[in-house]
């Protein structure tokens, strides 16, 4: 085995990545089986917020668990914030493929055409951009504390 790998938190690693599955499993769900674009058209616009959000939490808590691992060190904040936007807007457009593959299967109406799918992408990078500036300008001692207090959980 790879000697970096040896010993590597491994739960903490996927649990980094429930919150995003978490959204996605909801947001899936709600469509499919409750039919929520029904009730809520504007439902849309919440789901990719969070999803953002969601991704941008996963983004940064990896990239903290690769900085205690000596895997990696950002020095500068506007890498930081691009390379987070980066990985947002990445799993955003795999979003996309994913709300297009149901329509196109099984014919669901998730996307109404491209203003849709550039008004999903904008709030995606706006929840990811949220998640970023919050961890951009709090104090980082508070939040590394929070987050080593929440992967001893």
């Amino acid at each position: 085995m790879v000697p970096i790998m040896k010993n590597f938190p491994w739960n903490t690693f996927f649990r980094a990545f429930l919150p995003p599955f978490f959204v996605f499993f909801l947001h899936t769900c709600l469509m499919l089986i409750f039919h929520i674009y029904r009730y809520f058209p504007n439902f849309d616009i919440a789901a990719h917020l969070a999803g953002g959000a969601a991704i941008g939490y996963t983004a940064f808590k990896l990239k903290h668990l690769a900085e205690v691992r000596g895997l990696l060190n950002i020095q500068s904040t506007h890498i930081l914030f691009f390379g987070i936007l980066f990985v947002v807007n990445f799993f955003a457009v795999l979003w996309e493929f994913h709300e297009f593959f149901l329509d196109f299967y099984f014919g669901t109406h998730m996307q109404e055409g491209i203003a849709d799918t550039m008004q999903d992408l904008f709030f995606g990078m706006l929840g990811g951009s949220i998640v970023s500036i919050f961890h951009l300008f709090k104090p980082k001692r508070w939040v590394h504390k929070w987050i080593d207090k929440r992967q001893k959980m």
